[in-house]
């Protein structure tokens, strides 16, 4: 009886425990997936000395030439990809055949707020936009300080910090 009342103790305990834990880790995969796909929109436009972007997927075929940036309510839809913007009549708007899909990321496991669409290169490591970018990435339902925030800064800077869930 005493056993199982220390392991009902120890359940009511540790389950609260671990959805914070698992809500955290959620965040942390999503923010560290986006922060790779923005490096490396940012190192293949330095490389290439051309413009880059990475953009939320519009549908969630791999055919490159059925892709198309989406709005930026989808990047948890249906993910991201990161292409060279060679076009360029429109930056952050992927234009086949004259534009190559480098990589893409699947749908997010986390909500992913932001009000960008995409975020683009130059061929210097700057953003083609004057003004920062920000993405909050969290699990629904999210409580207390599981929230992640990747900013890139105009200069194409990257930081991540953990803040209160919205």
């Amino acid at each position: 009886m005493v056993t199982l009342a220390v392991s009902i103790l120890l359940l009511a305990i540790g389950i609260p425990l671990f959805q914070g834990i698992t809500a955290s880790s959620r965040s942390s995969t999503q923010a560290n997936a986006l922060v790779e796909a923005i490096t490396l929109a940012r190192n293949e436009a330095v490389k290439r000395g051309a413009a880059v972007s990475v953009c939320a997927r519009a549908t969630n075929t791999d055919t490159p030439a059925l892709m198309a940036c989406g709005t930026a309510a989808e990047w948890a839809t249906f993910g991201w990809f990161v292409f060279t913007d060679a076009a360029g009549t429109t930056p952050g708007d992927y234009e086949p055949p004259s534009e190559t899909v480098l990589r893409l990321w699947g749908p997010a496991r986390a909500v992913i707020s932001t009000t960008a669409t995409s975020v683009s290169y130059r061929g210097s490591g700057e953003l083609l936009t004057a003004a920062a970018v920000t993405f909050d990435a969290y699990k629904s339902g999210c409580t207390g300080n599981n929230l992640r925030r990747v900013t890139v800064s105009p200069v194409g800077r990257l930081s991540t910090t953990v803040g209160a869930c919205p």
